[in-house]
């Protein structure tokens, strides 16, 4: 946002102020001023006419002036302007005037003395954008009536001007007001402020305008017409008052247009009444085609879009951009002023897709107060009658209006506010404060002025009152001190322990986007229940979705990892995913390659194995035991894991993970080549709230061991942990461990059976084991493998 400060000080007196103290304070109270700059160049600056214009000799382009400056007497000045011509009054920067690029000073060009330069306003500093095609190829030439010899012609013109570049923060919207700007200066200094509203001097006729509003999206809708509208150029006050605010001066409709909105904030569209298909205006949505803007340009419209016609006609393109058709141009006699408020949201959406950002579009994105749109349109009709005459005005017609009537009221809890800041403030200091913002106090309520849009807690009264105090009004007050320490509760420790184990084994922390594209999502589903929710106003179409997985940010980190040659590691996240069934706190982990990165060693392929250890390590870091889950072998077809290389993990009757080698097909449409991956992902929320018990220590055995070794066939489908369990359960107390010795699938055996060899650890801590304890034990195992799983036994050794 510029402010100008001359137009500012129309609004707030603010004798005895400098501009740089108002941007100091400005700044001190949360409103960034990022540069303070001055609009011209305007010292030794004077007005002088061109009494004679001869040709330099040698030089197609240069021409000899004598130039009468008043009381600086007359010059000789070279120039090179094509535009330059005798009895016009200029602008003359004298020797010693630093202008935008140089410093003039008197001197001699192709033998012809020189004592000053004839200006353009592009040389003393105003942009280019700013000015006509004219105005930048040559000299500015001023009214015939200029005295001469003017060394405050600048300052009478309006160029001599400050211009504050504020940074203004998402909660303030209601400072892209110049006038919003000066109630602020106003508070801050202690200023009365002048109201921004002119007398009508216009007598109304009964409308003669119908507006028909479809959609939800239109907050506020009014209509004014003028007609018969006489043509004549924009004042220079106007043109340099928009200048100053960085806007391109047009014509004289559309400059009150922009002038109003800089002003006070509510953006104008002016149609061109005679172009509208009929005296009416129809806002909606839900209709597609591509459209012809102001810009000459054609976009395309989406059903989400708000459109406004006129009959069939397309007129403007709500909140964003007129249409071509019903512009204003030269020719315009008669308009309808339109004073709108739209959703935000949607107006953001809509220019940032078609990049059509204005200051208009700006302010409707960000909000703004719509409750003076009456006032407003009477303003502009008012200034419009100032410069010019027109034949007829018609009553404001409202589409639909809904000011506000109730204004918002906050909670004044002067003890709550003392707290916040650390303070000891007495109401009425803080009382006097707030009415200097415009804020009403009554009783324990304070009423909120309707543009101050951000105000909704005693937490934002405290911020207004500490932001006029001045934060350094506040107190020196130590830290507060607390008896107790804060440590971590259980779920914190857990996740800790969690990743330190990870890191411990040379895993590397990721950490990575929570949002994917829906390309990503699509060829990537979820491995867990629940649907994504989708970002309406997503910044680009790379984080469109908010992920319910975890694998693939992870899989596109080690993709990144292997396009840089790192062509083998072990990596881990722990990370939030969020569904619509619930959100929930994930892990994935990643192994490619080998699993050994020095020559030293002879390289090791990453197997399955090696993550499913993994996993079963973290588990018991957690005190989860072996008995609690399951490994299942997955069943259905799953296009990221290998048909034979994929398991579930099971806790009860819940699937809580996956693992498994990504498929071939795969890894060839990721572009990992040959190079193993193995990728797992558990839902972490089910396992921390599991209830574990203590870690129990038991010393080492005093009595020999035993082992005994046994071989049966049992079925594929019968899993190795289901067969450990039983013979744990079959041996109590004396089954130590249960080791698997080989695993036989060949020649001489049934269809869907296998072969297996385990080694049963037999051990009592209270005495030596007998032959015949250990015989007892041996055959309830093989009954119970019998029973339980219908094995054939072969050696029992």
């Amino acid at each position: 946002m510029l402010v100008s400060m001359k137009w500012l000080r129309q609004y707030v007196d603010l004798d005895g102020i400098s501009d740089t103290q108002v941007a100091t304070t400005l700044t001190f109270a949360g409103i960034e001023v990022e540069s303070v700059r001055p609009l011209t160049i305007s010292s030794l600056i004077t007005t002088g006419k061109v009494l004679s214009k001869n040709r330099v000799e040698g030089s197609q382009h240069l021409s000899a002036l004598t130039v009468d400056t008043g009381a600086h007497g007359h010059r000789s000045i070279v120039c090179g302007a094509a535009n330059v011509a005798v009895g016009q009054i200029v602008l003359v920067a004298l020797p010693g005037a630093q202008l935008k690029d140089i410093k003039i000073q008197e001197s001699s060009i192709r033998g012809v003395v020189s004592q000053g330069m004839v200006c353009s306003l592009l040389e003393l500093g105003i942009e280019a954008k700013y000015l006509r095609q004219e105005q930048v190829d040559g000299i500015e030439v001023l009214a015939s009536d200029t005295a001469i010899g003017d060394d405050q012609i600048l300052d009478k013109l309006g160029y001599n001007d400050t211009i504050l570049e504020l940074k203004l923060l998402a909660n303030r919207p209601d400072l892209l007001s110049l006038y919003h700007v000066a109630l602020e200066v106003g508070a801050l200094f202690d200023r009365a402020v002048k109201p921004w509203t002119m007398p009508s001097n216009f007598i109304t006729a009964p409308a003669n305008f119908t507006v028909d509003i479809q959609s939800d999206k239109v907050k506020q809708f009014s209509i004014k017409v003028v007609e018969g509208i006489n043509k004549v150029n924009a004042p220079q006050w106007l043109k340099v008052a928009l200048i100053a605010s960085g806007i391109r001066p047009i014509s004289l409709l559309v400059d009150i247009g922009n002038y109003v909105m800089v002003l006070t904030g509510q953006p104008l569209h002016m149609y061109d009444l005679d172009k509208l298909a009929s005296p009416s205006l129809t806002i909606r949505e839900g209709q597609t085609e591509t459209i012809t803007a102001l810009d000459g340009k054609s976009y395309p419209t989406l059903t989400s879009d708000i459109r406004i016609d006129s009959g069939n006609q397309f007129a403007c393109l709500a909140g964003v951009m007129g249409a071509h058709a019903t512009q204003i141009d030269e020719t315009t006699k008669s308009v309808a002023i339109e004073a709108a408020a739209f959703d935000g949201p949607s107006i953001r959406r809509t220019a940032q897709r078609l990049n059509l950002i204005s200051e208009s579009s700006q302010r409707f994105a960000k909000g703004m107060d719509f409750s003076s749109s009456e006032k407003v349109l009477d303003f502009a009709v008012s200034l419009l009658a100032s410069m010019t005459t027109f034949k007829s005005v018609q009553q404001t017609v409202h589409g639909r209006t809904t000011p506000s009537t109730e204004l918002k009221k906050i909670k004044f809890d002067v003890t709550k506010i003392n707290r916040l800041l650390g303070t000891t403030w007495s109401c009425q200091r803080m009382e006097t404060t707030l009415k200097r913002l415009g804020m009403i106090v009554r009783g324990d309520e304070v009423t909120i002025p309707p543009f101050r849009v951000d105000m909704h807690t005693v937490a934002d009264l405290a911020e207004e009152i500490v932001r006029l105090e001045g934060f350094d009004q506040l107190p020196e007050t130590g830290l507060p001190h607390h008896d107790g320490r804060r440590g971590l509760n259980e779920k914190q420790t857990k996740v800790r322990a969690l990743k330190n184990v990870f890191k411990a084994r040379g895993y590397d922390e990721i950490l990575t986007y929570s949002l994917q594209s829906t390309k990503q999502f699509q060829s990537l589903p979820s491995q867990f229940e629940g649907q994504p929710y989708y970002v309406h106003n997503p910044l680009s179409e790379e984080r469109q979705v908010m992920r319910t997985s975890l694998l693939p940010s992870l899989i596109e980190t080690i993709g990144y990892n292997i396009d840089r040659q790192n062509l083998q590691g072990q990596v881990f996240e722990m990370s939030q995913v969020t569904s619509t069934q619930a959100q929930s706190l994930h892990l994935a982990i990643g192994l490619w390659g080998n699993r050994f990165r020095r020559d030293v060693y002879e390289p090791i392929a990453t197997d399955f194995y090696t993550l499913k250890g993994m996993i079963e390590a973290a588990l018991q870091i957690l005190h989860i035991e072996p008995t609690r889950y399951q490994w299942v072998k997955t069943t259905q077809q799953d296009p990221l894991f290998h048909p034979g290389q994929s398991a579930v993990l099971m806790l009860g009757s819940s699937r809580i993970g996956v693992i498994g080698a990504v498929s071939p097909t795969q890894l060839q449409l990721l572009g990992f080549g040959q190079i193993p991956l193995f990728v797992a992902e558990l839902n972490l929320d089910p396992l921390l709230q599991l209830k574990t018990g203590s870690l129990k220590l038991t010393p080492l055995g005093r009595f020999p061991v035993v082992t005994r070794d046994l071989a049966f066939i049992v079925k594929n489908d019968v899993s190795f942990q289901n067969i450990v369990k039983t013979i744990k359960k079959a041996g109590k107390k004396l089954v130590d461990d249960v080791l698997l010795l080989d695993r036989y699938i060949g020649a001489n055996l049934l269809e869907g059976t296998h072969s297996l060899a385990v080694r049963i650890r037999l051990e009592s801590h209270e005495k030596t084991l007998t032959e015949e304890e250990i015989l007892l034990t041996m055959m309830a195992v093989q009954t119970a493998l019998v029973q339980e799983h219908h094995v054939i036994l072969r050696i029992s050794a």
